[in-house]
């Protein structure tokens, strides 16, 4: 089971606009973590644990960095520099920013 650092519930209901009620259960989710399935690219897994959040949070869908960074999925927020949830694979960790200011893509 890959754990996964992430924002308090507080923040990402004040950062994204969610009532608190929603962000404590994408933090939840978040929390329990996944599993990678064998024989099975890790970016699927990640992009199916990230497609769980974006139904929580009523985003518009997972979106990658594919290819310049396949570690990054992030919700999307129907803007490059809304805030939303960005999660990196490599590092276990769901941060909140702008897609657009990721570096590298």
């Amino acid at each position: 089971m890959k754990n996964i650092t992430c924002p308090p519930a507080e923040k990402i209901a004040r950062e994204l606009n969610l009532d608190e009620e929603t962000a404590k259960k994408i933090r939840a989710r978040i929390k329990k973590g996944y599993k990678d399935t064998p024989n099975q690219h890790p970016s699927h897994d990640s992009a199916n644990f990230m497609e769980e959040l974006n139904k929580l949070g009523e985003f518009s869908g997972v979106e990658s960095c594919f290819p310049q960074r396949p570690e990054i999925h992030y919700l999307n927020a129907g803007d490059t520099y809304n805030p939303t949830l960005i999660f990196n694979d490599y590092t276990g960790t769901i941060r909140i920013g702008c897609w657009g200011d990721i570096k590298g893509i």
